[in-house]
């Protein structure tokens, strides 16, 4: 019998959010389900979810245990392959944590591999959003369907209520991405909601303007581990034109008031989306974080990430017609453009 280290040490072979992790999206009364943050979700038609059994991720798990990639995890074995930033590797490296720090028992066989446990969850707040960022887009931020001028039946805001479908019983981390989270009644619904908070973790994905309420701050002392990722893309003006309509100094003074509220089982990190706008200043954004925010009030080190843009916004994607069209409309909301706030991007976006 393999040792669980070696299995541990093998384990990349496969991604294993598709047989320890789910992804649920809401829409309407239908509920989408998918292993991670990355894979396009399948629509779920039945009243619950059933995490072993559900036809879309046992086609996944299957296509791993036979050696294949599943069409959409491709993107995440080729940024694997260049040494990037991408969910599989994330994925792997949280539940690989699970096993070795005895959250969870250990896994001494492929079986023990193989076997469908729900551990983590990303979960979909639905689509509330204030911000329309240049790297997002209509699907996950319901300004960006004002501005686009979606006909009204198009313009309802999606949120999501289904924690009463899927048993989380062994649940161990949730991912809550949005929109965003904390305009969501359904998200402190949802963390109230979980059971055995002391062994989970919460990570969030947040814009960084809006505050969670007072009864959120409390919820969260129950919870093992808090983590907040604030999304700040660049710096200054520069930030304001990829995050409109959210104002620097605003947003700075929010992200100050969070980072004293939070209690000793928090952690926060700044999440640059390396996109073509910003890609020829990301040192610049990052030093301006570790001189200004070495460290939280605990004096924890806040760590400063940079992954890469999807939604066609990436260096590589070679999207001209996209970004141009996309830069228009911010060009027309903003007071300056883009060609004038990221001079050293020119060359990128128009020459790709």
């Amino acid at each position: 019998m393999s040792t669980p280290m070696n299995i541990l040490k093998d384990v990349d072979q496969v991604c294993l959010s598709a047989f320890k992790s789910i992804s649920i999206k809401s829409n309407g009364d239908s509920l989408y389900v998918g292993p991670c943050c990355v894979v396009e979700p399948g629509m779920l038609t039945t009243q619950g979810i059933d995490f072993e059994k559900h036809e879309l991720l046992e086609h996944i798990r299957e296509s791993w245990k036979q050696g294949e990639v599943y069409s959409e995890c491709q993107r995440c074995k080729k940024l694997e392959a260049a040494g990037l930033p991408n969910a599989k590797t994330g994925i792997n490296s949280t539940i690989k944590d699970y096993y070795t720090s005895g959250r969870t028992p250990p896994a001494s066989t492929w079986d023990d591999i193989y076997k469908p446990d729900l551990l983590r969850m990303d979960y979909w707040v639905g689509d509330m959003c204030n911000l329309a960022c240049v790297t997002c887009g209509p699907k996950n931020s319901s300004l960006w369907r004002q501005i686009l001028q979606y006909p009204k039946s198009q313009q309802k805001i999606t949120t999501n209520n289904f924690w009463d479908k899927v048993d989380f019983s062994k649940l161990l981390d949730v991912h809550i991405h949005g929109g965003e989270p904390f305009l969501s009644r359904e998200h402190v619904e949802f963390i109230q909601a979980i059971p055995n908070k002391h062994k989970v973790g919460l990570s969030y994905n947040t814009n960084g303007t809006v505050l969670p309420s007072p009864q959120v701050f409390e919820i969260w002392q129950e919870y093992n581990r808090v983590n907040l990722d604030f999304s700040f893309d660049d710096i200054g003006n520069r930030f304001e034109y990829l995050r409109w309509p959210a104002k620097w100094d605003q947003a700075l003074d929010t992200f100050n008031y969070i980072l004293n509220k939070i209690g000793p089982n928090s952690s926060i990190s700044i999440y640059i989306v390396d996109s073509v706008l910003n890609n020829p200043y990301l040192t610049e954004i990052k030093d301006w974080w570790k001189n200004n925010h070495p460290t939280d009030a605990y004096n924890q080190p806040i760590c400063v990430e940079i992954i890469p843009a999807g939604s066609n916004w990436g260096v590589a994607d070679l999207s001209k017609a996209w970004w141009l069209e996309t830069l228009d409309i911010r060009d027309q909301q903003y007071s300056q453009g883009w060609r004038d706030l990221f001079p050293k991007s020119i060359d990128n976006v128009l020459h790709p």
